[in-house]
């Protein structure tokens, strides 16, 4: 008995120094997963060490959870290696917990289910879309939960936890896998656009390398900044920031690529923009719009598709 606590108090004293330091990037503690995950562990040690109190771990339970626990080193880990742990953690925790434990994870999964709902989390209602489950009533209104209420809610959170850990591991491989590929194209878009602005200064009467080079410039900006905000107002998961990081950096090449584009239609006399004004300028603010809204790009790739001498899309 001595043992597991000094090693879970160890944990949880680690994880709590651990999150309580002050981090700047690129140290690995500003990663927002990994600090999710250490949030995760602190609580798990502090579950484990009441049960251990109140009697619902034996001594062969505790030296379960020392073996899963074995070699786990909180400044060591990454966010992957500590979550893969903290899985193996939670599964024992829902099998020994006694009814206040599992009666608060079935609390907050009905929580989850309400916050997640439309995105692709796993919840509690994607797998059982019935209401709560007898236990947690029992709780809620006081009264002794029944063993075998409370058994059921085990199984459930076990199945639920699996699921969820699978889903989210495939879901992880996929995106990374997606992510990471995108970063293949810089170069090859990085050397196709500069092709195509060096083709415009030789090829396109009155024009010049300095015209496509605002073009560039001002897609981009359109395009980080379109990025910018759905950073700011769609909030992705936690797990999910890394693979944004990936897309961001491939944004403003992208809108480089779509305001050369369009500067080279403007140029072609395929699509008018009413009283233009000064040429460049609005070259350049029609390159920043088509940037900042792949809707608007297509709708310009459809008109040059589709017609000869219609004005640019205004929406």
């Amino acid at each position: 008995m001595t043992h597991f606590a000094d090693r879970t108090r160890t944990l949880e004293h680690a994880t709590r120094d651990l999150l309580a330091s002050r981090v700047r990037p690129p140290s690995r503690l500003s990663d927002p997963e990994l600090r999710k995950n250490l949030e995760r562990l602190y609580r798990a040690m502090v579950d484990a060490q009441r049960l251990a109190g109140t009697g619902d771990l034996d001594e062969s339970e505790r030296t379960e959870l020392l073996a899963r626990l074995d070699g786990v080193e909180p400044s060591a880990l990454n966010s992957q290696s500590l979550g893969l742990v903290l899985e193996a953690i939670d599964e024992f925790l829902i099998e020994h917990g006694d009814d206040l434990f599992i009666c608060q994870l079935l609390a907050a999964e009905y929580m989850r289910a309400r916050a997640e709902s439309g995105t692709t989390v796993l919840t509690w209602t994607d797998l059982f879309p019935g209401g709560p489950l007898p236990a947690s009533e029992q709780f809620k209104s006081g009264e002794k939960v029944d063993a075998a209420q409370l058994d059921e809610a085990r199984n459930h959170l076990l199945e639920l936890f699996r699921a969820r850990g699978a889903s989210y591991g495939l879901h992880r491989a996929r995106t990374l896998a997606r992510a990471r590929r995108l970063l293949w194209l810089l170069p090859v878009l990085a050397a196709l656009l500069t092709g195509l602005i060096v083709s415009m200064d030789i090829a396109v009467k009155g024009q010049s390398w300095r015209g496509g080079l605002v073009a560039a410039f001002a897609g981009a900006l359109g395009a980080s900044l379109s990025g910018a905000y759905k950073l700011r107002d769609q909030a992705p998961r936690v797990s999910e920031l890394r693979v944004f990081g990936y897309l961001f950096a491939v944004q403003p090449l992208l809108g480089a690529a779509a305001g050369v584009f369009v500067a080279l239609v403007l140029a072609s006399g395929i699509l008018k923009v009413a009283d233009a004004g000064d040429e460049w300028a609005t070259r350049a603010v029609v390159a920043f719009v088509a940037g900042f809204s792949e809707p608007f790009l297509l709708k310009v790739v459809d008109r040059v598709a589709g017609s000869g001498g219609a004005k640019a899309p205004t929406g």
